[in-house]
């Protein structure tokens, strides 16, 4: 029973050192000094200088002020950062083995005239065969620029992190406000030019200051079966 308990105290005192050592990384990370930080919640470094040497444990009131502070209350008591947890289960959702994952349409894509359609608004979502992460979204295309690769009505799905190379279809918003789809070609001195894979589309050419947004188109989804009008 002693040898239990002499193991608990230390286990005990341990956890004390560790949460002043993470206290202490907070203050110098956020007001430089431990003495900066005292001043912040209205403490004296002495007293301050008790839990930052594992000498007290601090309560609710000073865990509710340094949260106030912005120190991440969990990672102080635990060692364990809540978004270290966050991103954790978001690559273990990501990382099941299921057939689709739904991205937001966020809103209307235009290939041929131009539509706003960057803006946080959820209209629906849609599934693809692509493994979900952030900087993703699903595009509706209005227009016909695009035909045959792209035509009137399909869904695009835009990855911000995927590679942009030459050819490639990419979702672009100019500085200008005109919003479009396209395949993105390189050309000397800066130069860019945006090709349609309709030939009666003729090609737009810009610098790459006038871009404000582009983002690589990775997958195309479309409904191939028309029901019949009633």
């Amino acid at each position: 029973m002693e040898k239990e308990k002499n193991q608990a105290d230390n286990k005990k005192e341990k956890m004390k050192i560790e949460i002043g050592n993470r206290i202490r990384e907070f203050a110098e990370l956020k007001f430089k000094t431990i003495k900066a930080l005292g001043e912040a919640l209205g403490m004296s470094q002495q007293n301050l200088n008790a839990y930052v040497n594992g000498k007290a444990t601090p309560g609710a009131n000073m865990l509710k002020k340094l949260s106030e502070l912005g120190a991440d209350v969990t990672y102080i008591l635990t060692g364990i950062s809540t978004k270290d947890e966050i991103a954790k289960k978001v690559f273990q959702e990501l990382s099941n083995k299921i057939s689709g994952y739904d991205y937001p349409i966020v809103s209307t894509l235009s290939a041929g005239s131009m539509i706003e359609f960057f803006n946080d608004e959820e209209i629906e979502k849609v599934a693809f065969s692509y493994h979900k992460k952030y900087g993703c979204m699903a595009l509706r295309v209005r227009g016909d620029s695009m035909k045959p690769t792209i035509e009137n009505g399909d869904v695009v799905l835009v990855d911000s992190d995927a590679k942009i190379y030459d050819g490639c279809i990419v979702a672009a918003r100019l500085k200008s406000g005109d919003q479009l789809i396209k395949r993105i070609r390189f050309l000397p001195h800066d130069l860019i030019q945006l090709d349609s894979d309709n030939f009666l589309y003729d090609p737009i050419t810009i610098t790459k200051e006038d871009i404000e947004l582009v983002m690589p188109v990775v997958k195309i989804q479309r409904d191939i079966y028309k029901s019949e009008s009633k």
